[in-house]
Formats: structure tokens, sequence, C-alpha cells
């Protein structure tokens, strides 16, 4: 037999007291007691351990994070230098080669103002 305080007991701040003894006598409001104080440890103890759960995660997580992101910048750095390196490679080989010349008329038609005389002159032929 557990005792159960009713809201309006409780605002006034009445215990039965004749159960309250009674109960006790026989042991099972003790017993109630514990299951009570026994349950709120289980709360306490579930809530605790979803906590620190939740923290241990956290911290992993964070930890994992970072050193992904670490070696992903690490490669990124690696790839950028290699790359400078080549095109500096390129640009002083190109220096240093003062006859390599490329063709400047390279795509140019054997007349190009020849279009633009049919364009600016209906007359013409």
């Amino acid at each position: 037999m557990c005792i159960t305080i009713t809201p309006k007991e409780k605002k006034k701040g009445i215990i039965k007291t004749r159960k309250l003894l009674t109960a006790l006598q026989r042991n099972k409001g003790i017993f109630c007691i514990k299951k009570i104080m026994n349950k709120n440890n289980t709360i306490i103890a579930g809530v605790l351990g979803l906590v620190v759960g939740l923290g241990v995660g956290y911290w992993y997580g964070g930890q994992r994070a970072s050193k992904q992101a670490y070696e992903k910048a690490v490669s990124d750095i690696k790839a950028q230098q290699e790359e400078i390196a080549k095109k500096a490679g390129e640009d002083a080989a190109d220096k240093a080669n003062p006859f390599k010349v490329e063709n400047p008329l390279e795509g140019v038609k054997a007349n190009p103002f020849s279009d633009a005389k049919k364009a600016l002159n209906p007359f013409a032929d």
C-alpha cells in the first residue's frame, strides 16, 4: 500500500500520519518509498547516461571531423603546390627559349579587307 498525497493535502502541508505509521509498521511503506526512490534513481541514471553518451559522441565526432578536415586541407595544399610548380616550370621554359615563337598570322585570311569592301561598297562586284 503506497501512500498518496492529494494536491489538497500537499497545498495544506497535511500528511495523514495514521496511514504513514501503519504503512511503515507493515514495512510496505518502506518498500514503497524504496520503490519510488529506485524509479527516481533509474531515471536519474538514465538521464545521466544519456548526457554522458551525447557528450562522448560530440567529442568523438569533433575529433573525427577535425582529422578529416586536416587531411583534406593537407592534400589540397599539396595539389596547389604541385600545380604552381608545374606552371612555374612551364613559364620558365618559355622565357628561357627566345626562339620559340608563335605564328602571328595563324588563322588570318589572305585579304582580310575583302569582306569589309563588299559590306561597305554596295556597287562593287
